[in-house]
């Protein structure tokens, strides 16, 4: 068993210099409605830029939540004028949540951010282990948080594995 890295370890002092690099973006540097939004929401919002207009049901089935729930989900993401629900055209039962151009200008800016708070956080990572000598002996693995089913989804027509929001934790 190994002993806990004491906070004057080099290897804890880089990883905290890596989130201080992440935490102290200022806050300005975000878009002021990201700030507003929860996680739960943000995702939303990034399943509807990746996999287009996504039915009420298939949202209740990622996010875990009862039709009910998701409904109301939704209506809070679509009172800041970033999603829209409408009725498919090729079936008029079906409603499917749809990201609008706001939402969608959104989501490319953030993801700007987030890509450019992952690239500094990365560099001063990596050179903190080079500077301590650790790069050589240092594993970085880099990943998020919301993984995919180990189950392949057979009622859809395309088939794949479903989001999955609780696989990390």
């Amino acid at each position: 068993m190994h002993e806990p890295l004491a906070a004057d370890d080099p290897l804890t002092r880089t990883a905290l210099d890596l989130l201080r690099v992440i935490h102290g973006r200022p806050s300005h540097d975000e878009p002021a409605l990201v700030r507003d939004l929860t996680l739960g929401q943000v995702r939303l919002l990034i399943l509807l830029r990746r996999e287009g207009p996504q039915p009420m049901g298939r949202i209740a089935d990622v996010f875990d939540l009862s039709s009910t729930s998701s409904t109301g989900f939704v209506a809070r993401v679509e009172r800041h004028g970033l999603v829209s629900r409408r009725h498919r055209s090729d079936d008029r039962r079906v409603v499917e949540c749809v990201l609008t151009e706001a939402g969608q200008e959104l989501v490319d800016a953030w993801t700007g951010v987030r890509i450019d708070v992952i690239r500094q956080g990365l560099a001063a990572l990596l050179n903190g282990l080079a500077e301590k000598g650790l790069l050589e002996t240092t594993a970085v693995m880099v990943t998020g948080e919301f993984g995919r089913t180990p189950k392949i989804n057979t009622r859809s027509a395309e088939g794949g594995r479903d989001h999955y929001p609780r696989c990390m934790f």
